[in-house]
């Protein structure tokens, strides 16, 4: 116990703090509150607080476009950079390079964060 201040407090060796980590993967989230309170402080559960998405910009204008665009064709129509808009495809799970065809969904949902509305061309 030489180096026994190192330890977090409630464990006597590092076999204590590997054994409680263990068992931090099998709880489940719902259960989180209560188990946490039971756990000795310092080898317990580390609880982050979930972010916030950023709120939408006010919405600046409309664009009319077709059932499927390009990613290139996007950022113009949004007058941003088309790596700005793989980024952000990217964050939303979609992997698309600049000349790829995106759905009106997805396009809506990209052109909403730079504050615009999308209308369907008849």
């Amino acid at each position: 116990m030489q180096r026994g201040y190192l330890l977090p407090e409630g464990c006597k060796d590092l076999n204590d703090v590997l054994k409680r980590k263990q068992k931090r993967a099998h709880y489940l989230l719902p259960k989180l509150p209560n188990q946490f309170a039971q756990l000795p402080k310092g080898c317990g559960l580390l609880i982050r607080p979930r972010k916030q998405p950023a709120p939408l910009p006010p919405v600046e204008g409309e664009i009319i476009i077709p059932d499927q665009t390009t990613v290139s064709q996007l950022a113009a129509l949004l007058s941003q950079k088309p790596f700005l808009i793989v980024a952000d495809l990217m964050q939303m799970g979609v992997f698309a390079n600049v000349w790829q065809l995106l759905g009106f969904e997805t396009i809506s949902r990209i052109a909403r964060k730079y504050g615009f509305v999308v209308k369907k061309a008849a």
